[in-house]
């Protein structure tokens, strides 16, 4: 009987090599066939199935197996129709081996983030997009008044410098490139490492060479040494400040350019096999398959990244970092306040001391590693300095914490478990540049799984519900699309709104088709009112006015604008029979307030105006602000002016607007079409300069800081540079400059003056992120869906899918 088992195994293991052989080579749609056709044998043999079960389970008794054992062999045909189930499940989903394996995960440990270029040269055009423009954008909107300087301090780090990188290590050279790190704190001082993979290695270690003999001709002291991990030789090259900190290793046709010691060994690990790998993980391949295709670039953060991110080690290190960089602007805060007092900057660290601006003790973290400092240089320590810290992975495990730090991380815990209340999965992100005509076109597509419940996204699929549209390209101007499923939630809350408005139902969305939209035409009215409306602008104020007057201009300014909001119209009728209900209890509410009547024609459609009767209260608004509606086909549109319908109308019979889309496409569509010199040009880079003013009382308040903390800065350089050295940033006006000044009426600067005697620059001012933007920019289209995955689960699995197609350049 032992033979019989051995031989009766052996043979199955056989039949199973020579079936997996079949199996890679067959195709996804051959792959599902025979899936679906096991679960239908399945499901048809359910009778012979449960008698083979039946013999198994008795000879199981009589060999005196147990019961918990004999229950998980027993089968019902319930469990017989899961196995069925499960199988179509399984072809349901992307097939792993459809999607092109990523060339240079292997090299990344599974808990990296990781972006790759398939040209260096795509890899230095992003950065150039960033750093003219994307980032102070950033800090822009973020209202943030401090720069890093970013990519300039990891290029110090890695060695290399951007200028003539593209041109030096082009195709001949480089094959491609990937970027990764284990945590996503670039501002604080984080890991990155470059895994470049070669086709010339004599030329790439020349020119790296070169990059580095730069840098030794301007920071003193780089020296090199040799550390061995495993079998590889690992060359690094530092100062003693820890400005550079060049970390080189080559395995085949990988060379490896890491700041960081720590992830180096991780990274060579990786190559060997020693850590689980990035292109070992399941999500992985999943997107991969479930979005396939090549890219120019291609980005991932894995659920191993975003676990160790939250995780009790990162989050607890973060903590302390942050209690060490606060430890770290001390002495630099002491010195500036001795400055502000004295009128000098301190002499030495010890002229600081006895002044009693700085306690010997303030040169200690709480953890008793010293802090060098002296006054008009950074300080530093273990943990780095405030413009760099030390990457997380290079300081030790934390193996004790104190009691608050437990309490916190608890209560994070908590938190974030109650946000992601089913699980953690990918983020995909693939990028493709175009360049055509003198104008670069540029595609990036966002895959976020799972979709979660109870944040935005969640709030908006709520809206589209499952609808999908298509949306023509816009021709001038801004507009958002969405679609309006009938399984919406709007669309019941709105009806469940209108019921206690109406109690006898006749005001309600029963009319409404597939898709709404709002937006705006290019007109001159958008920057009139928003000079009118935004204070936050920066220009020459009006003559006072009352408040009346002030009020009747501002409403005259909204009654200008080219907005409009349009919706599909499925039931004309019931349109007809709210817009009557909704007139009726107007006048019931407000009787004689309102004018209702057709205003003039368009074509064959009547517009109608909806406004302040003259001779009512309020009447000195009745030529200020009214609305304007017209039934156009199937498209009911509103706007304020006449004008904008008529545009609206002649869109809609030419047949240029949104339609019902398809399975797949977007549920959401925003567009802008921005030409320079026209009137949403000029709103959008006025609004924008607006944003950046907000930021100004801070960006003042630190430049008045660093100058009245030491006097001897006279040139903006010098206020980089000590900003960087104390603080770890430093200010920028309004425009992006640091020539602030300081003079009797505050800190100010030759373009926007001071906040007490402020001046009106041209805008956008020349040479600033906001010209630079304005000057690229010159369309963007984004679409949105919520899409289900290929998988059964409750509840349903979906995804947050985002395309994001940028118009950069005039194409002039």
């Amino acid at each position: 009987m032992s033979m019989d088992v051995k031989q009766y195994m052996q043979e199955l293991g056989r039949r199973a090599r020579e079936a997996s052989r079949a199996v890679a080579r067959a195709d996804t749609r051959q792959k599902n066939a025979a899936l679906l056709a096991m679960a239908n044998a399945i499901e048809r043999d359910v009778a012979r199935l449960m008698a083979a079960n039946a013999q198994d389970l008795e000879y199981a008794r009589v060999a005196g197996y147990d019961a918990a054992l004999l229950d998980r062999l027993a089968l019902t045909e319930k469990t017989v129709a899961g196995m069925a189930e499960g199988l179509r499940q399984i072809a349901a989903l992307p097939d792993p081996g459809a999607g092109k394996p990523e060339p240079l995960a292997s090299t990344a440990p599974s808990e990296f983030w990781y972006v790759r270029f398939d040209d260096i040269r795509v890899m230095l055009q992003a950065l150039d997009e960033a750093e003219a423009w994307i980032t102070p954008m950033a800090h822009i909107m973020e209202e943030r008044a401090e720069v890093r300087n970013l990519s300039r301090r990891y290029q110090r780090q890695l060695g290399l410098e951007r200028s003539g990188l593209a041109k030096t290590l082009g195709h001949t050279v480089v094959q491609r490139v990937a970027v990764m790190g284990s945590d996503p704190y670039l501002r604080e001082g984080s890991d990155v490492t470059m895994v470049f993979q070669l086709h010339n290695q004599t030329v790439f270690d020349t020119e790296l060479e070169r990059h580095m003999a730069s840098y030794q001709a301007q920071i003193p002291g780089i020296a090199t040494r040799t550390i061995t991990h495993g079998a590889h030789t690992v060359t690094i090259k530092t100062d003693p400040d820890g400005l550079v900190r060049q970390h080189r290793a080559l395995v085949d046709d990988f060379a490896i350019v890491s700041n960081s010691e720590g992830a180096i060994r991780a990274v060579l690990d990786a190559i060997d096999g020693k850590r689980r790998r990035l292109s070992d993980d399941k999500d992985l391949a999943y997107m991969l398959a479930r979005d396939p295709g090549e890219h120019d670039g291609f980005a991932f953060l894995s659920d191993h990244f975003i676990a160790e991110v939250v995780g009790p080690r990162q989050k607890i290190l973060a903590a302390q970092r942050q209690q060490a960089l606060a430890e770290l602007l001390t002495p630099g805060y002491a010195a500036l306040l001795y400055g502000w007092l004295e009128g000098r900057a301190p002499a030495d660290t010890e002229t600081l001391i006895a002044s009693g601006l700085l306690d010997r003790e303030e040169l200690r973290h709480e953890d008793g590693s010293v802090i060098r400092f002296a006054p008009g240089d950074t300080a530093r320590s273990t943990w780095g300095s405030p413009a760099a810290l030390t990457p997380l992975i290079d300081r030790p495990r934390p193996t004790v914490v104190t009691e608050g730090e437990r309490a916190a991380y608890d209560q994070f815990a908590r938190g974030y478990q109650d946000y992601w209340r089913q699980f953690m999965d990918p983020v995909a992100i693939r990028l493709d540049i175009e360049e055509a005509g003198g104008r670069t076109e540029a595609t990036v597509d966002i895959r976020v799984l799972p979709l979660i419940a109870g944040t935005d996204y969640g709030e908006i699929e709520a809206v589209v519900g499952n609808e999908r549209i298509e949306v023509p390209a816009l021709s001038d101007g801004i507009q958002a699309v969405w679609a309006v499923g009938s399984d919406s939630d709007l669309r019941r809350q709105l009806d469940r709104s209108a019921s206690a408005f109406d109690s006898k139902g006749d005001i309600g969305l029963g009319w409404l088709g597939d898709w709404v939209m709002v937006g705006s035409l290019d007109r001159r009215a958008l920057v009139e009112a928003l000079v009118a409306l935004d204070d936050d602008i920066q220009r020459p104020l009006d003559d006072a006015q009352d408040d009346d007057g002030r009020e009747l201009k501002a409403a005259r300014q909204i009654g200008k604008l080219p907005v409009y909001a349009a919706a599909h119209v499925k039931n004309p009728v019931a349109m007809v029979t709210t817009l009557t209900a909704i007139r009726k209890a107007i006048n019931e509410i407000a009787p004689g307030m309102v004018q209702w009547g057709e205003h003039s024609r368009h074509g064959e459609y009547p517009i109608v105006r909806v406004g302040i009767d003259p001779d009512a209260q309020f009447g000195q608004f009745a030529d200020a602000l009214a609305l304007y509606y017209v039934q156009a086909g199937e498209v009911f549109i509103l706007a304020l002016q006449p004008s904008t319908l008529e545009t609206l109308i002649d869109r809609v019979t030419a047949g240029d607007t949104p339609r019902r889309g398809v399975d797949g496409g977007p549920q959401m569509v925003i567009e802008a079409q921005l030409a320079q010199g026209r009137a949403s040009w000029t709103a959008a880079a006025w609004a924008l300069q607006g944003q950046a003013n907000r930021s100004q009382a801070a960006s003042r308040a630190a430049a008045e800081i660093l100058l009245r903390g030491d006097p001897s800065l006279t040139t903006p350089e010098q206020l980089v540079e000590r900003g960087l050295d104390y603080f770890g940033t430093y200010p920028v006006t309004a425009s992006g400059r640091t020539d602030f000044s300081l003079g009797p009426e505050g800190v100010s600067d030759p373009l926007h003056g001071s906040a007490i005697a402020p001046a009106f620059p041209d805008l956008p001012v020349p040479d600033s992120p906001i010209a630079a933007l304005m000057s690229r920019l010159t369309g963007v289209r984004a679409t949105v869906a919520f899409d289900r995955e290929p998988i059964e689960m409750e509840p349903p699995a979906r995804s947050l899918h985002t395309r994001l197609h940028l118009q950069l350049g005039s194409g002039d």
